[in-house]
């Protein structure tokens, strides 16, 4: 084992982590520069206010590479940190290089350095998963809160188009900058169905569905909106009452879930460090090999279909 390889793999990879650390803290400077010098310019002046990718504008194109952009793009821009793209993909990447490549120096053995990598780069996709939950949970939580808002604004008086903007200038972060972008492509002659099938694929929710289609069917048939989005005030608490009281129900499986998922690598890992010579027997082997590809492969699976199973579709 050289020392010195494994000091340039180390450095190799806290340079790639801080260099993605400092990308992601610039996005956040000119993000929050441009609120100051711009509080109320153009949408273009903002980046929570500027369009979004291509990708995320019009339908996935075909091809994996092209499927995988679009993914990153949406995830940074779901997430909510004021993140370009590549920053995320370069905290990926380090989160990989940082497990992975000291491993593979210190054992050389490409499985362990393998299953390395994906447990670094799964964990940094997972902090951003996590973000986005909160995000998605966050916007689930205001929303009836801005159906009421617009209701009321209706009843005083208002048009629909002032009871948004009013509501984006409002409200507060996440929902309130969707709301404001609406408002901004609606000031700009965008008409209401346009408008609200784009806050829809920027806010991913089942409630955001309905009642974006609530706004574009009384825009085109008429009716008494105030009454209809007090209705639906109630369907939406009533909804995520229910999506509580299950997380609540199936709090307890989820966990055992997570610590069974967790007891694999946990083990993997310290076999790895402190009884290195199990592991290397053990790869040494083709059937060890293909055992230990079929465990990580089963231990996949089983994640998935589990969680698969405890999530609900009300």
């Amino acid at each position: 084992m050289d020392v010195t390889l494994i000091l340039v793999v180390c450095f190799a990879s806290i340079t790639l982590l801080v260099m993605s650390v400092m990308l992601g803290i610039r996005d956040q400077w000119l993000h929050r520069r441009q609120l100051a010098d711009h509080p109320a310019g153009p949408p273009s002046s903002e980046p929570h206010l500027r369009p979004l990718p291509l990708s995320s504008a019009r339908p996935l194109p075909r091809g994996s590479a092209q499927k995988i952009d679009n993914w990153f793009d949406r995830l940074a821009i779901e997430s909510g940190v004021e993140m370009a793209p590549v920053t995320l993909f370069l905290m990926v990447v380090a989160g990989g290089l940082l497990v992975g490549g000291p491993l593979y120096v210190w054992h050389g053995l490409w499985h362990i350095s393998a299953l390395g990598a994906s447990i670094g780069v799964l964990a940094v996709l997972g902090l951003f998963l996590l973000l986005r939950r909160r995000r998605r949970i966050a916007m689930q939580n205001q929303l009836p809160e801005v159906m009421e808002l617009i209701a009321q604004a209706v009843r005083a008086g208002e048009s629909t188009d002032q009871a948004i903007a009013m509501v984006g200038q409002s409200m507060s972060r996440p929902l309130g900058i969707e709301f404001r972008r609406a408002a901004r492509q609606l000031e700009m002659g965008l008409s209401m169905d346009a408008a609200m099938r784009s806050l829809v694929r920027r806010v991913p929710l089942t409630e955001m569905q309905i009642f974006a289609a609530t706004l574009r069917m009384q825009r085109k048939a008429g009716g008494n909106l105030p009454v209809t989005l007090e209705r639906l005030v109630q369907v939406v608490r009533d909804r995520i009452s229910y999506v509580r009281q299950f997380r609540a129900a199936t709090a307890a499986g989820r966990t055992s879930s997570i610590v069974i998922a967790l007891a694999a690598p946990l083990v993997i890992a310290y076999m790895a460090i402190w009884k290195r010579e199990y592991i290397q027997s053990l790869m040494e082997l083709p059937a060890g090999q293909a055992m230990f590809a079929t465990a990580i492969a089963l231990q996949l699976l089983g994640i998935v279909w589990v969680f698969r199973l405890l999530r609900t579709k009300y």
